[in-house]
């Protein structure tokens, strides 16, 4: 009996006493705190004015406390139609729907870092600062083809910069990123703004859902804040065209000479916004690269002989289209601007020296018509009323960020033979055949490298 007894008892040590430690075990490590998942860079995140809504009090340490006061800031109405679980609702995240949004500023110009620290703040923005290279530091020996030795430092180091971000991206794997330079200003309706800039992209590129990116999956350049763009004029192609939009600039204020042909009457009106596959372009104050687009820059630019400023260079490959029609595409005006900060007008450009002993006696923000740097103090104050920085030349003089809607744009295909291309001489460069224009423009390069 007593054998049997302690049989019994083995049998109970492996069975149920064993399950019972097992438990004990279990419940121990349940109290242990986990680590939270990282959100997904790019993946949709709530805005704050979709966070207005108060939270029930939290109870941390034995305390009541409220849950944190609403950011500052402009967070625009938008209404989106499309399905719930369409990704253009990434948009809304604080990189606009890229992985990253990198800005690229000389590591000592910390007045600009913080001007745009606070103004990234205040539109619900994460930028990542990288720093810009000094050209007059870039070994000779790793200056691409065709430059030679004599090229101006200010094009060496920015060329570089540019392409420091395309090496990151390569490298780390980043799928997309929004690239700014450190004088870009954007306007209080950015987020707005660059939600229909997507349904355009989308619809140039024909794409499907789902996609990886908000802005579609075909392109490789995105450019927003440049300084002039022309479009094809001979290819029947399609464009998205959102009218009436207060955000634009009306074309007194395009003091930029490249401008598109946009005389077809699908095209016209001096409030609308066109999403467009372009011929070429100037200035990078604001474009977006995707991962296969980065290395694609990389190979033209530091592997072939194509080097160039690198806003010459990201405009021949979208000239060429080698990659397929839509692989670079543009919104004109443009969404970004250029901020240009009141007092000595050197500091605008860590470039070359411009304007020496010429003071700008009122800040301005050029291409904008409600730009964030101009309504910092009104922001701050939590003001959600903004005014427009060119009243005189405004559809609407102020907006409120919390009603206003921008308008949806629409689709529309434009024949080659549609473009008024007979016109008065001095509208040759904003209206017609843009091939011969570039085409002058190559030839007094040449010439004047000929003669030097």
């Amino acid at each position: 009996m007593m054998g049997h007894a302690i049989m019994r008892q083995n049998t109970f040590m492996r069975g149920g006493g064993a399950a019972f430690l097992f438990v004990l075990i279990f419940l121990w490590i349940l109290t242990f705190k986990r680590p939270s998942i990282p959100a997904v860079p790019g993946s949709w995140q709530p805005s704050s004015a979709q966070l207005e809504v108060a939270q029930s009090p939290v109870v941390q340490d034995g305390i009541k406390r409220a849950s944190p006061p609403s950011n500052l800031g402009s967070y625009p109405k938008i209404t989106l139609t499309e399905p719930a679980d369409d990704n253009i609702r990434d948009i809304q995240n604080s990189t606009l729907g890229f992985q990253k949004i990198f800005i690229l500023s000389m590591p000592n110009r910390s007045d600009k870092r913080d001007a745009l620290t606070l103004s990234a703040y205040l539109t619900g923005l994460d930028v990542e600062f990288i720093d810009g290279v000094n050209g007059s530091l870039v070994s000779e020996k790793a200056y691409p083809q065709p430059w030679k030795q004599d090229e101006p430092a200010g094009t060496i180091g920015c060329w570089r910069g540019h392409m420091e971000i395309y090496q990151k991206m390569v490298r780390e794997k980043i799928s997309t990123a929004m690239i700014m330079e450190d004088d870009v200003d954007w306007d209080v309706m950015i987020k707005a703004q660059m939600t229909e800039f997507a349904r355009g992209t989308r619809y140039l590129q024909k794409s499907v859902s789902p996609t990886h990116s908000p802005y579609g999956d075909g392109w490789d350049i995105l450019s927003t804040g440049h300084c002039g763009i022309w479009n094809k004029v001979r290819e029947d192609q399609d464009y998205w065209v959102s009218e009436n939009d207060p955000t634009v600039v009306v074309p007194i204020q395009r003091e930029w000479w490249r401008k598109p042909n946009l005389t077809p009457p699908a095209l016209a009106g001096d409030r609308s916004r066109v999403v467009m596959s372009p011929y070429q372009l100037s200035c990078l104050a604001s474009y977006a690269v995707s991962l296969r687009g980065a290395a694609r820059i990389i190979y033209d630019q530091a592997i072939l002989p194509n080097a160039q400023g690198i806003d010459s260079g990201l405009g021949a490959i979208c000239k060429r289209h080698e990659y397929g029609f839509n692989s670079c595409l543009a919104a004109y005006p443009m969404i970004t601007g250029v901020h240009r900060p009141a007092g000595d007008m050197t500091r605008e450009s860590d470039r070359k020296t411009l304007r020496t002993g010429r003071v700008r006696e009122k800040a301005q923000s050029d291409n904008l018509m409600f730009p964030v740097r101009m309504n910092l103090g009104s922001l701050l104050l939590g003001d959600t009323v903004v005014k427009a920085q060119w009243p005189d030349h405004a559809m609407v003089q102020e907006l409120d960020t919390r009603t206003y809607e921008l308008p949806r744009g629409r689709g529309v295909f434009v024949r080659g033979d549609e473009y008024i291309k007979d016109v008065p001489e001095e509208e040759q460069k904003v209206l017609t055949d843009t091939a011969q224009v570039e085409k002058k423009a190559v030839t007094e390069t040449e010439e004047k490298k000929a003669e030097e």
